[in-house]
């Protein structure tokens, strides 16, 4: 009797330990790249963290575009992955894959793809979404026109309410297009420090 009680305890056991490792198993389920896509096309799927950001060119256009190391217009061909800051684990940045289709400031390869940042994403497990200010995440296959600011690790960060705005593929006719060009043409750029690209064509 003592045998039989000892057995049934061991399975209760074995059956405890096998319930408790699909669980961990579950909760730690990774999300594939086309679910990935999806929540950043939709924002749905995920508990959102919205992040309030004051950049110092503010709302204006001009500003932001003088700022700016690179304008262009872009298609974006893939999302490639998120990477996350050792010191601030909590924010994670989203990589894609664009093909650029008109430099209008600064000179980027138009040959290959190149890779762009945008701030903000799904964080390192996999069960929120951040959402900084007004910047959106750009849908794959979609036309941008893009300003972006080249750092010293070699990233273009593209991140504001008027970083990437959705042009379309006959993107000349596009308002947005216009105006982004007519600027970049007359307004100089701000005073500052600044990082030339590994994809600017001075560096290839």
């Amino acid at each position: 009797m003592k045998k039989i009680k000892t057995m049934v305890l061991s399975l209760s056991l074995i059956l405890i330990v096998c319930v408790f490792s699909f669980t961990i198993s579950a909760c730690a389920k990774k999300l594939t790249d086309d679910e990935i896509v999806q929540i950043l096309k939709t924002k749905k799927g995920l508990q959102p963290v919205n992040v309030s950001v004051e950049y110092i060119y503010g709302d204006d256009i001009a500003k932001y575009l003088a700022y700016a190391d690179y304008v262009f217009v872009c298609k974006v061909k893939n999302y490639l992955r998120t990477i996350y800051n050792d010191s601030d684990p909590d924010m994670p940045y989203t990589i894609y894959a664009v093909r650029i289709i008109e430099n209008i400031k600064g000179e980027l390869l138009t040959d290959r793809d190149i890779e762009i940042r945008k701030g903000g994403g799904i964080t390192s497990d996999h069960k929120k979404l951040v959402l900084i200010g007004n910047n959106i995440f750009p849908e794959i296959g979609s036309t941008y026109v893009v300003a972006a600011v080249s750092y010293h690790e070699g990233t273009l960060g593209v991140d504001g309410k008027h970083s990437t705005v959705f042009v379309g593929s006959d993107y000349k006719n596009n308002e947005s297009y216009k105006e982004f060009s007519s600027l970049c043409e007359t307004t100089p750029s701000q005073e500052r420090e600044r990082y030339v690209s590994p994809y600017d064509l001075r560096s290839n």
